[in-house]
């Protein structure tokens, strides 16, 4: 949870977790993700992302970076921070709200407090579903209403 004053400046950073980085914050996207961090409500807070994720402080990488750009005073907002994957599959998602308060008088003194999104983010990609009538062995038949018996396949021709 984060709160910003309306006249405050400040960034966010979205952290990866994944095994290709010992499971430990500072993994980077595979080939093809994409990370998208949106506002539910964009009339009080909204994103204004970086092209490139950058490094922290510490030289961390990140998966998302950018300014966060309160509008009007209001919330708390809801946030989202989501994975998507190369085959545009949704990947593992994150909540945070932000509340924008009023304006400090002294706008050098005016901070953010709390953390957005403090625990990464995992990139592994989910496993999918499949239902059961996909799934079938080999020489399998796909049940039939009853009273029709199996499917009847035609003989296979043989030319000569």
């Amino acid at each position: 949870m984060l709160s910003i004053p309306l006249n405050a400046l400040d960034t966010y950073c979205v952290y990866g977790v994944g095994p290709h980085a010992g499971d430990k914050p500072g993994a980077t996207l595979r080939h093809g993700q994409t990370v998208k961090v949106v506002s539910t409500d964009k009339s009080v807070v909204t994103f204004g992302p970086d092209h490139k994720p950058k490094l922290d402080e510490d030289g961390v990488p990140t998966i998302a970076s950018g300014n966060i750009v309160p509008v009007a005073v209001g919330g708390p907002v809801t946030v989202t921070a989501t994975v998507f994957n190369a085959d545009g599959a949704l990947g593992h998602t994150q909540t945070d709200t932000i509340t924008v308060s009023e304006p400090v008088a002294d706008s050098s003194k005016a901070r953010a407090t709390g953390d957005l999104f403090k625990e990464p983010l995992s990139l592994q990609q989910k496993a999918v579903e499949q239902p059961n009538d996909t799934a079938k062995a080999v020489g399998q038949e796909l049940a039939r209403p009853s009273g029709q018996g199996p499917a009847k396949q035609a003989a296979p021709t043989v030319k000569k």
